[in-house]
């Protein structure tokens, strides 16, 4: 319902409804990798989608920033298909907390995958996403 400044004003509106993103990003690339530092609404699921081709190896990163996430991070292909996923590193790497995530993957076939960043229990918070190509 839509009212008018004084209350007695008939007539037709039109309302333009336009989508938005619920997250705030900043997206950088290198010309070859990607960094994302971006905003998770409580119980919101981010997902980017990057173009690879078969063979190139990727090292997949969400870091928490925020001390109130536990990034859960995976990786899909094209029709869908979970090709990885993690949650917790086992990685050596000293600038990642324990409950951060990394994939290390080899793309099976040239197309578009989908990453995606969650929190294990729903909680909102602040990541950086990186997206490292190591061929």
């Amino acid at each position: 319902r839509i009212d008018s400044f004084n209350g007695v004003s008939a007539g037709q509106v039109e309302v333009l409804l336009e989508a938005s993103s619920p997250f705030m990003e900043q997206i950088s690339h290198d010309g070859v990798n990607t960094i994302i530092q971006a905003e998770l609404p409580s119980g919101a699921r981010y997902a980017y989608t990057i173009e690879g081709e078969m063979g190139t190896r990727l090292i997949i990163t969400a870091k928490d920033t925020s001390d109130t996430l536990d990034p859960l991070l995976h990786l899909y292909t094209e029709d869908g298909t979970l090709l990885a996923e993690n949650d917790d590193h086992t990685d050596l790497d000293l600038t990642l907390n324990t409950l951060d995530s990394r994939l290390e993957v080899t793309l099976p076939e040239d197309g578009a995958y989908t990453v995606t960043v969650s929190d294990f229990s729903g909680e909102a918070g602040t990541f950086t996403l990186s997206i490292v190509v190591l061929d």
